[in-house]
C-alpha cells in the first residue's frame, strides 16, 4: 500500500509550522503509474510522439544547414 501525502506549510520569522496534511492511499506507487511505455497507447498518441522526433530531427537538420552556410563578406 502507498500513499501520496500533502503537506502545507507556514513559515515566518520566527517559526516554522505545518498548517495542513492531506493523505490519499494508492495501490500503485507515482513512479509505477507515470512509467513511460508504449504499449497499450492509441494510434494517435504513437502519431504525436512520431511527429515529435520527425520535429527533432527537423529542427537539428536546419542547425546543420544554417551552421555550414557559408555567408557573404561585408566589403
Amino acid at each position: 500500500m502507498y500513499f501520496l501525502i500533502n503537506v502545507a506549510t507556514k513559515q515566518t520569522a520566527q517559526s516554522f509550522s505545518i498548517v495542513g496534511m492531506h493523505v490519499v492511499p494508492r495501490s500503485i506507487s507515482l513512479e509505477d503509474e507515470n512509467r513511460f511505455k508504449l504499449s497499450g497507447k492509441s494510434p494517435l498518441q504513437y502519431l504525436t510522439l512520431g511527429l515529435a522526433a520527425a520535429f527533432v530531427v527537423l529542427t537539428l537538420s536546419a542547425l546543420v544547414v544554417c551552421v555550414r552556410t557559408k555567408l557573404p563578406r561585408r566589403q
